[in-house]
C-alpha cells in the first residue's frame, strides 16, 4: 500500500499540472480542482471511507501558497 505522504505529492504534482494547463491561479480555483480530482479518485475507487478525505482535501487546498510560489511571473 501506498503511503499518504507520497499519494499526497502525487496528488499535488497532478493538481499543480492541472491548474497550470486551465490557468487556475487562485485560491477559489485551486480548491475546485482539488474538489474535482477527490471525487475523481472515489469514483475510481482509490480513495474511500477509510481514507480521511477532509483531512486530504484540507492538505491539498492549503498548498496552495506552495503552487502559488511555483507561478512563473507574467
Amino acid at each position: 500500500m501506498e503511503s499518504v505522504e507520497m499519494d499526497i505529492e502525487e496528488m499535488f504534482f497532478q493538481l499543480r499540472d492541472k491548474a497550470e494547463v486551465e490557468g487556475a491561479y487562485t485560491q477559489s480555483e485551486w480548491d475546485g480542482l482539488v474538489d474535482e480530482l477527490m471525487e475523481e479518485r472515489i469514483e475510481r475507487g482509490e480513495l474511500g471511507e477509510e481514507d480521511d478525505l477532509e483531512g486530504l482535501k484540507d492538505t491539498l487546498k492549503a498548498r496552495f501558497e506552495q503552487f502559488e510560489e511555483s507561478i512563473p511571473l507574467m
